[in-house]
Formats: structure tokens, sequence, C-alpha cells
């Protein structure tokens, strides 16, 4: 890839590992650094940990200063607490529900800024596309208004090439006028 004169600036959001143990904080630490080494000769990048409201502040406060992100890419975190109550919801009700905070933060983003491209990047699925789950989570993710979904799968290097192009088309679609 050849590297741009001006890098675009990219949100990065993904889990807060910290608290996590042994194989998953390892293994959650190192595919970050895999996607940071693969982005950062196409975007300057601002790293947060966990999609709270926090981000739209990050947001609200950069555009305040005359600037802004070209492209937002997060993971999509779900309450472990609500996995637990499954109960007897149909399996897009117990997906909204899981899902419910991270979906209206980025619904939230998308309305204060309708023009900033968003990736999700997330681990919710087997990535098999006949998995009745995954066609229910890429119908959740279609509609919270990001532009691409991508699921993790056991390949760092191959999701982290994955996620510039996915980045790359995302911003050129919204940079282009309509029409």
């Amino acid at each position: 890839m050849v590297e741009r004169a001006v890098r675009e600036k990219l949100l990065y959001v993904d889990a807060h590992y910290a608290n996590s143990r042994g194989e998953i904080y390892i293994h959650g630490r190192e595919r970050i650094k895999m996607i940071k080494s693969e982005l950062e000769s196409c975007f300057e990048i601002t790293f947060m940990e966990d999609l709270t409201p926090l981000v739209m502040d990050v947001l609200l406060r950069v555009s305040k200063n005359g600037e802004r992100f070209d492209a937002l890419l997060t993971h999509f975190p779900y309450d472990k607490a609500e996995v637990v109550r499954r109960g007897n919801d149909d399996m897009e009700a117990f997906y909204r529900r899981v899902y419910g905070n991270s979906l209206q933060i980025i619904k939230r983003i998308r309305e204060n800024h309708c023009s900033l491209p968003i990736v999700v990047y997330t681990g919710s699925s087997t990535g098999e596309k006949a998995d009745p789950s995954t066609t229910v989570v890429c119908r959740i993710l279609a509609d919270s208004g990001a532009d691409d979904f991508l699921f993790k799968s056991d390949d760092g290097f191959a999701d982290a090439k994955k996620i510039r192009c996915a980045l790359e088309k995302a911003i050129q679609i919204r940079s282009t006028p309509a029409g």
C-alpha cells in the first residue's frame, strides 16, 4: 500500500482487556497491536478503550475545535448479564437486548455525525454466513447505522487487512457526493 501524504484521522475503540485474565488478555492485546500496525501507515490513530458515551464526548470535543475524525472503528460490546438472562425471547429480541447500549451509542453517533464512516469489528459470531445468529447480528448492526461490520476470525493479520479495506471503502463512499 502506498503511504498517503496526509493520513486520515481514525478513532479506534476496542475492548478494555485490563480486567481480563490469561489468554484473553494476551490475545486481545496482540490483536490490537496487529490492527494498529496495519492501519498506522494510512491513519493517524486515536485509541480509546470501550464503547461508552465518552466516545461521543470525544467526537463532540474534536468537532468543536474545528477538526474531525475521518472514520470510527469500534468493537461492539455486549451485556454479559443479559446473556445469562436469555429468557424466552426470539433471537432478534435477545440480541437487541444484549447489544442495547452499544446499539444506542452507535445510533447516537450516526445521528450527530452523519457523514462519519463507522466500521464495527466484533467477535460476537461464529463467522459462518449460514449461522442464524450471524444473520441477526448483521441486521442489527446495519440498523444501527454502521457502514460495515466484520467478524473476528482466528487470523488477526487477515482481519487487520480486512479492516483497513473496509475503512478505506467506507471513507470513499461517505466522501463521494450523492447524485
